[in-house]
């Protein structure tokens, strides 16, 4: 069984300058700065966390948009504790002024970082813009093609852009293992199919029309797509789903980088659950082991059928 439609709540208001005496900061979550001459506001992550099961809405403006990004990727915001609930975070970007009330709709694309990781999550980005904007950068490719230099330079391109706008979602380990160790399995083509769905849905549900949206494919193209249509029936999007995508058309492209770029910023500031280090030295144990060995835990006792565990 898939989870509900919108699992997420984030939660944005006006932000103003930190120095204009006669405004005041209403949203909990943008917390005043420390600095009086400073315009960047800090953000509060944990209201990116899920909150009941309300629309995620999209932050105000790229300010908030951007200080909302490095707290999430500066702190992880796994959930605590991390092994036993919770989902991560979904971040909706501030919606570009040429994507609103736009009568063709935007085009769209949709990809993922670390499907499959040893280590750290699995992050979904969706980036979007309007077929008329002239200002998109360019060289967008897969971004495991790109030099790290170049796919952080995009990165940084996309978090300044006014045209760009963009949703991250981020699936931590303990939430993956533990939808696949349902007793009605929850496998990752499934949890991969929610989180692409749930990132339409924030946009759609932000006021954004989409004409066409680009798609890496996960499992069979021809079935994925029909999904999609069926979910979306009504919304007249044309869906493209293939493999390679993100080679392919700048949309998914882009959506790639915000994912790979999201991800390794993740990791680069990790923190670990454990108290100790055993854990982590029999996890590396456990990885040395052959691949048939592995179906049995450090203790000699074998998992239930199907176990799959990501390291957190």
């Amino acid at each position: 069984m898939s989870p509900p439609r919108h699992s997420f709540q984030v939660v944005g208001a006006n932000t103003t300058t930190m120095t204009t005496s006669d405004e005041s900061n209403t949203n909990n979550n943008i917390m005043p700065s420390t600095d009086e001459t400073s315009t960047v506001p800090s953000f509060n992550p944990s209201s990116l966390l899920p909150n009941g099961h309300n629309s995620p809405s999209p932050l105000p403006n790229r300010s908030i948009t951007n200080a909302a990004l490095s707290a999430l990727l500066d702190s992880s915001l796994r959930p605590k504790p991390c092994n036993v609930h919770g989902a991560g975070p979904l971040l909706v970007s501030n919606i570009p002024a040429s994507s609103i009330n736009n009568e063709r709709g935007v085009i769209l694309g949709i990809d993922e970082a670390g499907r499959g990781p040893v280590l750290g999550p699995m992050t979904y980005a969706a980036a979007y813009w309007s077929p008329t904007a002239t200002d998109i950068p360019e060289g967008f490719n897969d971004s495991k093609q790109l030099s790290a230099e170049k796919r952080a330079s995009l990165f940084d391109e996309i978090k300044r852009s006014d045209s760009i706008g963009f949703v991250l979602r981020v699936l931590h380990a303990s939430e993956i293992s533990r939808n696949m160790l349902r007793s009605e399995p929850y496998n990752l083509n499934a949890m991969s199919h929610d989180a692409a769905m749930e990132m339409i849905w924030a946009v759609l549900d932000s006021g954004v029309k989409i004409e066409t949206a680009y798609i890496d494919t996960v499992g069979m193209p021809d079935a994925y797509r029909s999904k999609l249509e069926r979910v979306f029936q009504g919304h007249n999007i044309e869906f493209i789903v293939e493999k390679k995508a993100d080679a392919k058309y700048a949309p998914c492209s882009a959506a790639s980088v915000v994912a790979k770029e999201s991800r390794d910023t993740l990791i680069a500031n990790w923190k670990w659950t454990e108290t100790s280090y055993e854990p982590k030295r029999r996890s590396k144990l456990w990885l040395r082991l052959p691949v048939r060995s592995q179906m049995y835990n450090m203790d000699g006792e074998q998992p239930q059928r199907g176990c799959t565990i990501w390291l957190s």
